[in-house]
């Protein structure tokens, strides 16, 4: 499991230099915590460090890590918000109201297909994929809940109702997107 800082410094590479017991040097820390825009501990970093991550830009030899990363936000961030640039206390705040949204709606009503496999025919590649499946279907057939957690998991997903969480979504992106600096007009849905 990896964590990118996104700023070009390597935890993981300076951790090695500093004696290769996996704690990161406090410049990494602190262009880290520059790069959140934060100044005091981050749980997320003391997370990690508690159980054994480093901190790295991406997997080495695996240059194209980013494309996969890109995937996936274009998936659950930008095909909902866009790519406008937000700027102001209203456009975070109505983030803030916005992802929880949007968490309840991918992980629990949106099924996504895995990539289980590769067939070539000649120069023609097929590829295979399972049943599609949402992220919680999938993490009940894993068995790896307890039942407390999977109680309290079935309780939030009957607390959902699909239209009404649509509506909201919707109503929180025009919110957002009233705080973009580009004006033009947009389709929500």
């Amino acid at each position: 499991m990896l964590a990118s800082l996104g700023n070009g410094h390597d935890a993981g590479a300076a951790s090695s230099a500093a004696g290769g017991d996996g704690s990161a040097l406090p410049a990494a820390r602190a262009a880290y915590r520059q790069w959140l825009g934060v100044h005091q501990p981050d749980p997320l970093y003391a997370w990690c460090r508690q159980h054994g991550i480093r901190f790295t830009r991406g997997r080495g030899y695996r240059k194209n890590d980013q494309a996969y990363v890109e995937q996936r936000n274009w998936l659950g961030v930008r095909r909902s918000v866009g790519y406008d640039r937000y700027n102001s206390q209203a456009a975070f705040q109505a983030l803030q109201r916005l992802y929880p949204l949007l968490r309840l709606q991918l992980n629990f009503l949106r099924p996504v297909r895995k990539l289980v496999g590769k067939r070539r025919c000649g120069a023609r590649v097929s590829k295979l994929y399972d049943a599609p499946r949402t992220p919680y279907q999938r993490l009940l057939e894993s068995g790896i809940l307890d039942d407390t957690a999977r109680k309290r998991l079935d309780k939030e997903l009957r607390a959902i109702n699909p239209a009404d969480l649509q509506r909201k979504i919707e109503s929180s992106l025009r919110r957002l997107w009233d705080c973009t600096e580009r004006k033009e007009r947009r389709k929500v849905g």
